[in-house]
C-alpha cells in the first residue's frame, strides 16, 4: 500500500505506535518507524521541538509530503492501532488523515 504523509502525519503516527506489546507487533512497529521517523535534518528544517505541554510542535506551514510503501502486514498493524485508539476514545484531530488513509481507503481496497 502506498500512502502520502504530511509532516503532521509522520509525527502523529510516530507518537501513536505503542512501545510495549507482543514481539511480532514490536517488529512491525520497528519496520514502520524505520520508514517514517524524522531525521535530525528534518528536526532542523521543519523546526520540530517539544512543546510546553510535552507534545511536539513544528512548522505548521510545511506543505511537503512524503510517499511511503507499506507491506500488507504493516498497513494492517497501523489500522489496528488506529482502530484501538478510536475505540478507546484516544483518537485526536491529528490522526484524521491517517485514519482516512488507512481505515477508509486501505480497508476498502
Amino acid at each position: 500500500m502506498k500512502a502520502t504523509f504530511t509532516l503532521k502525519d509522520r509525527i502523529a503516527l510516530s507518537n501513536s505506535l505503542p512501545t510495549v506489546g507482543k514481539y511480532d507487533e514490536l517488529i512491525l512497529r520497528e519496520a514502520v518507524m524505520k520508514k517514517i521517523s524524522l531525521s535530525s535534518e528534518d528536526l532542523v528544517t521543519f523546526k520540530v521541538t517539544t512543546a510546553d505541554n510535552g507534545g511536539m510542535d513544528w512548522d505548521h506551514e510545511c506543505k511537503e509530503t512524503w510517499e511511503y510503501e507499506f507491506a500488507a502486514n504493516e498497513a494492517n498493524y497501523i489500522c489496528s492501532q488506529l482502530k484501538k485508539r478510536s475505540n478507546e476514545g484516544n483518537l485526536t484531530i491529528h490522526h484524521m488523515n491517517l485514519y482516512k488513509t488507512f481505515i477508509d481507503l486501505w480497508q476498502n481496497e
